[in-house]
């Protein structure tokens, strides 16, 4: 017998099959390694590798313990090449085996020693090369049918050409005012929740005197947005009753869409992020929307098919001390509904009794996932002249007690950053994106006036966000940590504007950002406003 095929026997009897289990964004069936289509390792796949006649056969992971981590590798000692059965085992029931090309199943015989299993969670997936994004934006006292409240943008759009590449989807004499944003991709319809800001009209669809705060829109893929409901008609609650007229919030129209008309809307500064609607979501498989009544910290649950109530809402936990939970962001991921909240520390007016919370809703149970104090340094505002806004502030309902008198004196500028959980976002490793926006931001303006109708000075508003991240490690989420998160370190470490390791209560230093780089020229060195998306595979 030659030494070749002694080798050859000794292979066969000896082999090692390893691979990589990776989610298949565009479920092409081939890991990719660069955006727009970086396919990353799938954590929690237990393999299970047996011989012919049943015997198991050890596997291992790179990492150790039982099933595969972020690398998504794993390792098969022993078994005879080609007579190996391997079996993936999902970590949940909303990942399944990818249909690409060389996708495969969860039941597979290799018949050489590598063999990798792409998968795919649906709500991933994106097979368009240039996807569009969709906002809401403002423009204060809006003319009736001039401006654009919706528009949608190419996910490649930045810089100077950013602002000229959108498309108007929805101007204000269709929806006006709006926030919250879900989508159903079976259909390709967008459900727009209506949102009460300062100086920005609402509709009155009912033509009954008052905006309709608890109306919530369809943009379908063709045609005109219109109403789809309003949820008072259910018998929401949505604070209606302190919402003024149309006539008493006496919003100027302008003559032409460059004409800043001011307004002093003075019944609406102390009710933002009180009543009406916060963030609205739809469930996988679109049968399902859920919104938030900031009016009553409740969520609800909406037929689509039907536009019924599921139940009568269900109440967000109100741990708080020294003040009250503020809901306001939604998500769907996994089959479970995720809810941001904070407490707004209004009573008390101490930082630290300032907190944010996640939960995640279990039918009707709330269980929390991620709670952290808000009283870290962040990134501020404005610098011009000092530093203003560098860190959050307990819900302030009265103008005359927030900050005043900044640099340069030549304006009528304010600051005081009181954070709204506006949005989560999971990314690829199941991390949590979570954007805070500034409530300032939503009680101002740009040159328009303040509450009382004594004062005729301009004001400008001063508002600055933030973005955070954890981290999750063993079933755990771990909020970012002096710009590191998840075994990364960003060059926002150090500078000072996030959070240091925590106390319990607070932090210490060193501390610093994750997300870095989201400021303007160094003056406004937090500009983040609005919501969040992430493109899978795009790094």
């Amino acid at each position: 017998m030659s030494t070749a095929l002694i080798s050859l026997l000794a292979y066969c009897a000896n082999a090692q099959v390893s691979g990589t289990v990776f989610k298949d964004f565009n479920m092409d069936g081939t890991k990719g390694t660069a955006s727009p289509n970086l396919d990353v390792g799938m954590a929690g796949v237990v393999v299970k590798a047996t011989k012919p006649d049943g015997t198991t056969l050890t596997v291992s992971y790179t990492g150790g313990g039982t099933s595969t981590n972020t690398t998504g590798a794993y390792t098969v000692t022993g078994g005879t090449a080609g007579q190996i059965r391997l079996e993936f085992v999902m970590p949940d029931s909303y990942t399944f085996a990818s249909k690409g090309a060389a996708g495969g199943t969860t039941v597979m015989f290799p018949t050489g020693t590598t063999q990798n299993l792409a998968v795919n969670y649906p709500a991933d997936y994106c097979g368009v090369a240039d996807p569009m994004l969709v906002t809401s934006c403002y423009v204060g006292n809006n003319a009736a049918g001039m401006n654009d409240v919706l528009v949608k943008y190419a996910y490649s759009s930045s810089g100077p050409s950013h602002s000229a590449s959108h498309t108007t989807i929805g101007v204000k004499s269709e929806m006006g005012s709006v926030w919250g944003i879900a989508y159903d991709r079976q259909k390709q319809d967008l459900f727009v929740g209506a949102f009460v800001k300062r100086h920005i009209a609402l509709k009155d669809n009912n033509s009954d005197g008052k905006e309709d705060i608890g109306a919530i829109y369809i943009v379908p893929s063709s045609g005109s947005p219109s109403l789809w409901l309003d949820v008072t008609t259910l018998g929401v609650d949505v604070g209606m009753s302190l919402m003024p007229t149309i006539a008493t919030r006496a919003l100027p129209v302008p003559v032409t869409t460059s004409d800043l008309a001011a307004s002093h809307d003075t019944q609406l500064y102390s009710l933002v992020g009180k009543i009406g609607l916060g963030d609205i979501e739809i469930s996988d498989d679109n049968t399902q929307l859920f919104f938030v009544n900031l009016y009553d910290s409740k969520i609800y649950t909406v037929d689509i098919a039907t536009k019924a109530l599921v139940g009568s809402g269900i109440a967000v936990p109100n741990s708080c001390t020294g003040g009250n939970a503020r809901p306001f962001a939604l998500t769907y991921h996994r089959g479970k509904l995720y809810i941001g909240s904070v407490c707004d520390a209004a009573t008390s007016k101490v930082d630290a009794d300032m907190k944010a919370t996640v939960y995640r809703l279990d039918g009707t149970t709330f269980t929390s996932v991620l709670s952290f104090p808000l009283n870290y340094t962040k990134g501020a505002a404005f610098t011009w002249g000092g530093v203003y806004g560098n860190k959050w502030n307990p819900w302030e309902d009265s103008f005359s007690n927030i900050s005043g008198g900044i640099s340069p004196t030549g304006l009528n500028l304010v600051c005081e950053p009181q954070p709204i959980f506006a949005d989560i976002v999971f990314d690829t490793d199941e991390s949590l994106i979570m954007v805070f926006n500034d409530r300032l931001g939503h009680q101002t303006g740009t040159a328009n006036y303040q509450p009382s109708t004594s004062d005729t000075k301009l004001y400008y508003g001063l508002a600055g966000g933030d973005i955070l991240r954890a981290s999750l490690v063993s079933g755990v989420y771990t909020l970012e940590k002096n710009a590191t998160s998840g075994g990364v370190t960003t060059a926002g470490a150090g500078n000072g504007q996030g959070p240091g390791t925590p106390t319990g209560t607070g932090y210490t230093s060193p501390s610093g950002e994750f997300y870095v780089g989201d400021d303007e020229n160094n003056v406004h060195v937090e500009v983040v406003g609005g919501g969040a998306a992430i493109g899978p595979g795009r790094g």
